[in-house]
């Protein structure tokens, strides 16, 4: 049996040459609807919010955790949150991101301070809804599977996290070790790119991973390289970042 694609629509930008000017729909491309897949009349629901988290996943040209954090802290004050249905999509789509399986950064430059505040943000507002639901939800202890208990979960899959202040100030202390030592054209100065435009929670454990060496007395390479592998985090992966960290071998 032979299966033919069936292109769903076609995405789009505009381009003014006169003007040389590029029209994106504010980084989302336009698109054109061209084939509506046949809905399967025994497949489950999907809730309407859920399409929305699909369209933002797959079709946004420019998509990081700083984008998904809003959107989720948006989508939390919108859906019926009492409905144990609507925390557990969440839950799917933030484990997805958690594991790494969905993009943390894509054409755009995200600093710091501006992941760290999303993610803030949307911590303080999964424990206001933690609080209320447990309030609601306190003579229902049989019930293990309750919207109380996914929130929770929910919380465990935002990472480590910071102040925005505390969130800038990795990236600026960076800076001034790199000035301070003249350093240029090493590892430190792409990961100072890295952190400036793509800041993400790999971060976290590259920092993690060089203060390992330094605390060894930066003797063997192997105690920056435990703690990535150790996470997941490969030369492949570094190398993959849109500000690439490449320079393995010049800590200095």
């Amino acid at each position: 049996m032979q299966l033919q694609a069936t292109a769903l629509a076609i995405n789009y930008v505009i381009f003014e040459k006169d003007k040389n000017v590029w029209h994106n729909n504010g980084g989302k491309d336009y698109s054109v609807r061209l084939f509506y897949p046949v809905k399967d009349p025994n497949a489950p629901e999907i809730p309407e919010f859920v399409e929305q988290i699909i369209q933002c996943e797959t079709t946004y040209n420019s998509w990081t955790l700083m984008h998904r954090f809003n959107k989720c802290y948006d989508l939390l004050n919108c859906i019926n949150i009492n409905d144990e249905n609507n925390v557990a999509w969440i839950y799917i789509w933030l484990k997805y991101s958690n594991l790494r399986q969905l993009t943390w950064q894509k054409n755009y430059n995200t600093k710091p301070r501006e992941v760290s505040s999303s993610q803030l943000r949307l911590t303080e507002l999964m424990t206001r809804k933690f609080i209320d639901l447990s309030n609601n939800n306190k003579n229902n202890s049989s019930d293990f599977w309750k919207p109380d208990i996914i929130v929770r979960m929910l919380l465990s899959l935002l990472g480590k996290g910071a102040n925005e202040g505390d969130g800038q100030r990795v990236r600026d202390d960076i800076l001034k070790i790199q000035q301070k030592n003249h350093m240029h054209g090493n590892f430190y100065e792409q990961w100072h790119q890295k952190l400036h435009n793509n800041s993400t929670p790999d971060d976290i454990i590259i920092c993690e991973a060089v203060l390992n060496f330094l605390k060894n007395g930066g003797k063997s390479k192997n105690d920056y390289w435990s703690v990535l592998n150790k996470n997941g985090i490969t030369s492949e992966r570094l190398a993959s970042f849109e500000r690439k960290i490449s320079k393995f071998s010049t800590f200095n």
